[in-house]
């Protein structure tokens, strides 16, 4: 029997992985390039579509490999933050990472890949990770948010393996997560990755991006604890291996941690995706400098000892420190347990109510109130709401368009949406919220009736009875308009009369 625990996305040994801790190197870099992307996944973390202002020029990206390869880089992972495949200077860099001689994964949605660029990504020698979500075209479909993504994925596949892939020294990996939508047949379709010699990445969603916005996608730590022990009894069955169930990743260990480092799109360092804090931007300051005087990964880089909760004194604490980007996505912090293991004590039991209706959450009746309901919500007030803009609504002018300023109570409806819908599940009250300034608003595009329309609102700050909320109004992912409100919360009579 096998004992197959290796560390996700790495190839190193431990010892290498501790000496890389220790010296503050780094073993691999895991690089963004864009954030153009051809599908809408309505699980993804970057909310990936269209590239955005200002991204990292070619030499930008060029002068990071070679940062990150003095600092003892042997990996360059490009990861999906748009679509690799999509970026048009795709193949000169994986050329550059190649004649340096550092190894390549590349992640992709193989929707773009052609016989033609998969012979490329063999002779660059580039490992391969496919996101694939379903072996099902109408499940496939609506996770990519695409119609036809399916079978262009399939055609992707038949490219690689047709050039050759997976090999002795070239991997073939499918990456999947796990939803409600496709979770009763990640069994079937384990065993079909395994057949056909690729290695499955099944991984539990991390709560940011559009997945904050799709509350259907959601299984409970106890439903993902049953499946990882079947996929464990499936592998050590069938295919001689054997491995320890634990989040989030079924069958692989994450300590990436220790010796790697995200760079985004605009150039910009963190920790992983999931713990999306800026310790640093590579186009003021070297990657060198970033990375030993940012606290923050420090105290990563110390993680078995740093951890809290009962992550800290799990059975599995010496290989495994859960999913850091988990913990700070439902936390806001990188160092608590993981909320979603079903290893700690602590852990979330619950379905997520959402979405919920706005009728009662704000005192607004129609036409006054443009808010339909609210999509998701965190605890420190931050969230997604949806209002669709009816012909009836008092505030559309004579050409059917809705006015620029009630942008502006949009936003100040959809936090106070968001605030009563916590209300109205914790049993709490937080008192009347009025509106008292805006500033810095933006309206990028004009709209109206029958627009369904997306309001995400964040908190920044709260001082003296007054809270700052970030703002921003989107359609179909396209930006209308955002801006910065400053809100007066009354507090209700039961906070007043207390002493």
């Amino acid at each position: 029997m096998n004992k197959y625990n290796p560390t996700w996305g790495s190839k190193f040994t431990n010892e290498e992985i501790e000496e890389a801790r220790r010296s503050g190197r780094l073993l691999s870099m895991e690089l963004e390039l864009s954030r153009a992307c051809n599908l809408r996944c309505i699980y993804c973390y970057a909310e990936s579509g269209k590239a955005l202002e200002n991204e990292l020029t070619l030499s930008e990206i060029k002068d990071a490999v070679d940062q990150a390869m003095d600092l003892g880089a042997r990996r360059i992972i490009v990861l999906g933050g748009g679509e690799p495949v999509a970026h048009p200077d795709i193949i000169t860099i994986l050329q550059y990472i190649y004649k340096k001689g550092a190894a390549i994964d590349m992640f992709s949605n193989a929707t773009l890949i052609t016989q033609e660029l998969a012979q490329a990504f063999r002779s660059l020698d580039v490992n391969l990770v496919i996101k694939m979500n379903s072996m099902r075209r109408d499940v496939q479909d609506y996770l990519a948010g695409r119609p036809g993504t399916f079978d262009k994925i399939r055609h992707g596949l038949d490219c690689l393996q047709k050039a050759g892939y997976p090999a002795a020294d070239l991997d073939l990996g499918v990456q999947t997560i796990i939803c409600r939508q496709n979770f009763e047949e990640l069994p079937e379709m384990w065993t079909w990755i395994r057949q056909q010699g690729m290695i499955p990445y099944f991984e539990t969603i991390t709560l940011q991006g559009r997945a904050r916005k799709h509350s259907d996608l959601q299984v409970s730590p106890q439903e993902v604890y049953d499946l990882f022990h079947e996929l464990s009894a499936l592998d050590r069955k069938h295919f001689n291996m054997e491995w320890d169930p634990h989040p989030p990743v079924a069958g692989l260990t994450c300590n990436r941690h220790l010796y790697t480092c995200t760079l985004t799109v605009h150039g910009n360092i963190y920790p992983c995706p999931g713990v999306d804090i800026a310790v640093g931007n590579i186009r003021n300051k070297r990657l060198y400098d970033i990375l030993n005087q940012s606290i923050v990964i420090k105290e990563l880089r110390g993680i078995r000892k740093n951890i809290k909760g009962g992550c800290r004194n799990c059975e599995s604490s010496s290989f495994c420190y859960g999913c850091r980007g988990m913990a700070y996505q439902f936390t806001g912090d990188y160092l608590a347990a993981d909320p979603l293991c079903w290893k700690n004590p602590e852990h979330i039991y619950f379905k997520i109510p959402y979405p919920l209706s706005a009728k009662g959450l704000v005192p607004h009746k129609r036409p006054m109130r443009m808010v339909d309901r609210v999509m998701y919500a965190d605890k420190d007030a931050s969230g997604v709401v949806e209002a669709t803009i009816r012909k009836d609504c008092i505030y559309m002018d004579q050409q059917n368009l809705f006015a620029e300023e009630a942008m502006v109570e949009l936003m100040a409806q959809s936090f106070a949406a968001v605030c009563g819908s916590l209300d109205s599940i914790s049993g709490g009250n937080r008192g009347t919220g009025y509106l008292a300034g805006v500033k810095q608003t933006r309206i990028q595009a004009p709209a109206r009736a029958g627009d369904v329309l997306t309001v995400e609102v964040r908190p920044t700050g709260r001082f003296a009875g007054f809270v700052i909320v970030s703002s921003r109004v989107s359609k179909e992912g396209e930006l209308l308009a955002e801006g910065e409100l400053k809100i007066w919360q009354a507090p209700s009579d039961e906070q007043e009369d207390q002493p």
